[in-house]
């Protein structure tokens, strides 16, 4: 039975230190050829636009479903469902924002383990 998510729920059910692992992960898998990433299908419509992008990881045994549309005046809206390769079946339908916004910082979070920086980092609070 797939579970829903929302966005409460997953609010910081994922740090960003695993969610970079888990992207750095995801690159090796795609690096291996393992993973199918779909052209983005867009269609836009009078008062907005849908986006849907679809993926698969054989390593990781998952495929994903990525929709999200915007709706003028009312901002952008995100849903993924899971997938599960072994038997086809629903996992999971999950509230997109967060996971769209951990991927996006994780990708720089994975470049930066990967750039030599000469001298001390600070983080500002």
């Amino acid at each position: 039975m797939a579970v829903m998510l929302g966005y409460e729920a997953l609010s910081g059910a994922l740090r960003m230190q695993e969610a970079i692992d888990l992207l750095e992960r995801a690159f090796a898998h795609e690096f291996a050829g393992a993973t199918v990433v779909s052209p983005k299908f867009v269609t836009d419509f009078q008062s907005g636009s849908m986006r849907i992008l679809f993926a698969t990881d054989e390593k990781a045994g998952y495929a994903a479903v990525k929709a999200y549309h915007s709706v003028k005046g009312a901002g952008t809206r995100y849903v993924v469902s899971l997938y599960s390769l072994k038997d086809g079946q629903l996992l999971a339908l999950l509230d997109g924002q967060i996971i769209t916004d951990l991927r996006t910082g994780a990708c720089s979070g994975v470049i930066a383990r990967k750039v030599p920086i000469p001298g001390p980092v600070y983080l500002w609070a």
